[in-house]
């Protein structure tokens, strides 16, 4: 890679179960992302985790990751049921 160059990443995944996914997923999604760099380096995951990349021009600590929004095949709401009371 040369500098400037961006990175992409497509991950496709795939349950056995519906798995429920919370509306603010960018912190499961983090520690998902996390937790499989663990599995090949952990030494590797706990300096992007604590210390990011380090941008000595500017002097500010970068993280590395940003999402667009997640894309499902499926989309199922759940259901709220609101009980109205006159009064």
């Amino acid at each position: 890679m040369v500098e400037g160059d961006i990175l992409r990443v497509k991950i496709t995944a795939l349950t056995e179960s519906p798995a429920p996914i919370p509306f603010n997923y960018n912190y499961a999604l983090h520690s998902a992302i996390y937790g499989l760099i663990e599995k090949s380096s952990g030494e590797y995951s706990r300096y992007l985790h604590d210390k990011g990349f380090i941008n000595e021009t500017v002097k500010r600590r970068f993280k590395l990751f940003t999402f667009s929004k997640l894309f499902f095949t499926i989309w199922i709401m759940p259901v709220f049921w609101v009980k109205v009371i006159q009064g």
